[in-house]
Formats: structure tokens, sequence, C-alpha cells
């Protein structure tokens, strides 16, 4: 044993709560550097959601609408930021992060203690000591636990997790979306006859509601005390150091992954009631916002429909569709625009020949990959039939053929340069006779 390290006791901050985690340097030899990287980054992030202090609305706006949307605006720009997801959890790729069954299932997994996880009792310990601190509980002999999932009562009704020791119940209720409006009162008797039946004391039997957003305690919860995930994580991630070397790292990882799924969660639950908040705050401010909003999406369609009248339409081009950011906002968007676009294949390469309209940018003409693909063959074959772009974007992948910065100007100059652009590339691909298509024609398409 001559060679074993020593501990270095380096501390580790919880969300600035003053508790401290003893954390060993070598840890980072013996288990994967990024997992541990997560764990440290999980000990940072559990502060209190409600300890945020959203901003206080303006003052009451003007009568004018433009002195009406300034103040909305900057009121929105006051919110408070959601935080960017650390990474995308296995829960999420599976579209089931908010399941509470799946998420009660892999609860009591980790709660249980003779689970080949090899943490033991600390998650239970865990669970225990944060729904009532004054609880150090030395008693969870893993092989007295017996773990229920959706144990049923006298009606039919189902707790979510129930737990059986030889002196202790827990039942837990889980809530990761809905409301808190289960027969608490009929659990409540349910436990305290399994206590009973075991010669247990009532008061080593333990309700516990569990939930991502904080619970009031009140009477209609008969005696189950509300615990946040947040206060679970805090402890749980206290406690669990010394048993990192111990514990399966693949079920560590998985754990790790849970909790930040939870953690996801509940940025994404605190941002929509700061949203309410807001929108209640501004309701009619933003009603008329989005009726000014509608308005531009129609002068923005206007100017592409006028493109897309103005162009003939080779015959072996599909027909030409429309787009709008503000119809369809994706988050990817970063601008208010409009366009006409067709999809086609030029050199084998699946493209889109893109006419858009920016109110900061302007007119821009484009071909770009919108499922990815060989961009420099795109280039290569555009290139070889004499088709100039006025600008290369390698990092996006877009080839520009026409740029105008003014947003006034004629649809028919743009059209023209559309059909150019569009003759140039059917060309390209072997002589065709123009197919002559009215825009009423078109309508009818």
């Amino acid at each position: 044993m001559s060679g074993r390290k020593s501990w270095d006791l380096s501390q580790t901050d919880l969300a600035g709560g003053g508790i401290t985690l003893p954390i060993r340097r070598n840890v980072i030899e013996l288990t994967e550097p990024r997992t541990l990287q997560r764990f440290q980054e999980l000990s940072k992030n559990f502060s209190d959601m409600s300890n945020r202090s959203s901003s206080e609305p303006l003052g009451t706006a003007g009568a004018e609408s433009m002195a009406e949307f300034e103040n909305l605006l900057a009121s929105f720009d006051r919110l408070p930021k959601a935080e960017n997801k650390p990474f995308t959890t296995l829960l999420e790729i599976a579209k089931f992060p908010r399941s509470e069954l799946a998420c009660s299932n892999i609860l009591a997994f980790f709660l249980d203690p003779n689970e080949e996880h090899n943490l033991g009792g600390v998650v239970l310990k865990s669970l225990l000591e944060a729904a009532d601190p004054t609880q150090k509980v030395s008693w969870v002999s893993p092989r007295s636990v017996e773990v229920r999932r959706e144990e049923r009562t006298d009606s039919n009704k189902s707790i979510d997790v129930v737990l059986v020791g030889e002196s202790f119940v827990v039942g837990i209720e889980n809530k990761i979306d809905a409301e808190a409006y289960n027969p608490f009162e009929e659990y409540k008797n349910w436990l305290e006859k399994i206590a009973k039946d075991k010669a247990i004391p009532v008061e080593n039997v333990f309700k516990i509601l569990l939930s991502i957003d904080r619970q009031e305690l009140s009477e209609r919860l008969h005696g189950f005390t509300p615990l946040t995930y947040d206060k679970f994580f805090s402890v749980l991630l206290l406690n669990i150091g010394p048993r990192m070397l111990d514990a399966d790292q693949r079920y560590w990882i998985y754990l790790i992954d849970f909790i930040t799924t939870i953690q996801n969660l509940r940025r994404q639950l605190h941002m929509n009631k700061d949203l309410l908040d807001f929108f209640k705050t501004h309701e009619q401010t933003a009603l008329k916002f989005n009726l000014e909003l509608q308005n531009l999406k129609e002068l923005l369609s206007s100017k592409t429909k006028k493109v897309y009248e103005s162009v003939e339409r080779p015959e072996r081009f599909p027909p030409i569709r429309f787009w709008s950011s503000v119809s369809h906002p994706e988050e990817a968007d970063r601008y208010i625009y409009g366009s006409c676009y067709c999809d086609t294949e030029i050199a084998g390469v699946a493209v889109r020949i893109d006419v858009a309209v920016y109110l900061k940018r302007g007119w821009e003409i484009e071909v770009w990959l919108p499922k990815g693909g060989d961009f420099p063959k795109l280039c290569k074959w555009l290139e070889e039939h004499k088709i100039r772009p006025v600008q290369v974007d390698e990092s996006e992948n877009h080839w520009i053929y026409y740029k105008d910065p003014d947003f006034s100007i004629a649809e028919g100059k743009v059209g023209a340069k559309f059909q150019e652009l569009l003759e140039a590339i059917n060309t390209g691909r072997g002589e065709k006779a123009m197919q002559t298509i009215t825009g009423a024609s078109k309508r009818r398409q």
C-alpha cells in the first residue's frame, strides 16, 4: 500500500451555498475526464431557481404604439436569459424527458441499494436527508430494502415508488409535469398499513412529494414533505464523493445523464413562468405588436410573390414554394425575412435555390444545401458552367448569386436575376424548351 495516493481536499462549492465537497485529484486518472468535469459542473449549478430575481416591468407605456413597442421589447430583453443546456441527454434523444414513468424507473433503480450501480444506500440516504435534514440515516442495510414500483392501494391507486426496509417505509410521489392532485390521504394510510404489518413505528414512515418545481406544504398533502429535485441532487452530490471510485462508471454516467435531464427541464420550467408573467404584464401591447408583425409578414410575402409571378419556370424545375421566418420561426433564425425557393439537384447534389428579402440585408439569391452534401462539388459544377457567384460562404455552404441591400428595389429586377440563374442551371443540365407559365396558371398549380 506504500504507493497509494493520498487525499487532496481541494474544495468544490455547490452553487455558492456554502456546501463543499472534497475531490480527490487523482480521481481524474481513474475515471473518465469528461464525466468528472460534468460532475463538477453539476455541483455548481444547483442554486434554487426561486433565488433568481426577474426584472421589474417598465413604467406605463406611452400613447403612441411605437413607444409601447419599444417598451415591450426593452422589457423582453430584460427577462432572465435561458441557460444553455450542457448537452442533450439520452432521455431527450428518446423524446421521453417528461415521462414520469421513465424518470420514476430510473429513480427507483438508483434508490435501490441492491442494484449493480455499486453506490449502496447513498442515494436513498441523500433523499431522506434532503427531505428532513435532521435525519442522518445510518440504518439502511442493502439486503433489507425492497423497492416497489407503482404500489397499489386498496382502491387501486398507485404510489410511484415505495421502499420498505427493516425499520422504515418510504413513499415517493414523483412529479415531472403534472400537478399534485393525488389522493395523498389514501397514500398515507396505505404506507402506514405497510409499516404496521411489519411492526415499523409510524414515525419511521417517510412520505415525500418529489418535484421539479417547488410545492407548498399544505394540509391536503397529508404529511407528504415537498422536496425539489434541486435540493435532493445537491445533497446527493455532496454525499456521493467518497463513493465515486466504488461506483460502476457506466451507471455513474447514467446518473449524471438523469440529473442533467431534470436540470434541463427545470430551466425550461423557469423560463416558461417568466414568459407567462411577462405576457400577463404586457398583454395588450403584445397583441398589437403581434398584429404589426403579421402585417410585416404580409409585406415580405407580397414582395416574394411579385418575384415569383415575374419568373417563367423551366420545365425541369419543381414548383416554387414560400417561406417566412415569422410564420415558421426556428431557433437558428437570426433575421426576419421572407423567401421563395425551389428544391432541385445539381450534379447529383440536393440544393435549394432561394430568393430571400431581409429587413436589414435586402435581397439575396443563393444556392445552398438544406440537407448537407458535397458543397465543393456543387461549386465546381457551377464554375465549369461559367455561372459566377458574387460571394461564396464556405462556412455555411451558401453560394450567393446576387445581392442588393436595397429592400425597396423593384421586384421585377430581382425576378430577372432569378430567371437568369434558373436558365443558366437548366442550360448546364441539358437543353430543354422553356415552359412559359403565367402567374395565374402558376397559382393553379
